[in-house]
């Protein structure tokens, strides 16, 4: 790598706020991917901007679940083939991933990807 190409390197990488982090919980891959905060204990401190995803059944067809915080709300969409099947909203990332009806064993605060030590320093240093 010659010395522009370092020079453009460190120019991109003023512009990214998150170098995206996978997680596991168990045998799912959490792929987190925004980064935000807030004051919410009940998130983790986690806030608007804040996105994950993870690879999971849905109805028998792999799907991808994507948990979000927006504003005052959690949110989980469920995607099969770049298409939206399914939304799901709740106050805390434990209501909304209850209403979803999967992954019964884990906490949403979990399948979000907040509970790991990665993703705390990731929003503390945010």
């Amino acid at each position: 790598m010659g010395w522009n190409d370092k020079n453009i390197l460190e120019t991109l990488k003023q512009d990214i706020q998150h170098i995206p982090v996978t997680v596991n919980v168990e045998n799912c891959i959490i792929f987190i991917y925004g980064i935000g905060t807030s004051s919410r204990e009940k998130w983790r401190y986690a806030g608007s901007g804040f996105q994950s995803s993870l690879l999971h059944m849905y109805e028998r067809k792999q799907s991808i679940f994507v948990s979000r915080i927006e504003e005052k709300k959690c949110i989980v969409e469920i995607y099969r083939e770049s298409a939206l099947i399914k939304q799901f909203k709740g106050a805390t990332p434990d209501e909304v991933w209850e209403k979803t009806g999967q992954l019964k064993k884990f906490t949403g605060t979990q399948l979000y990807g907040l509970d790991n030590p990665i993703t705390k320093n990731l929003i503390q240093q945010y």
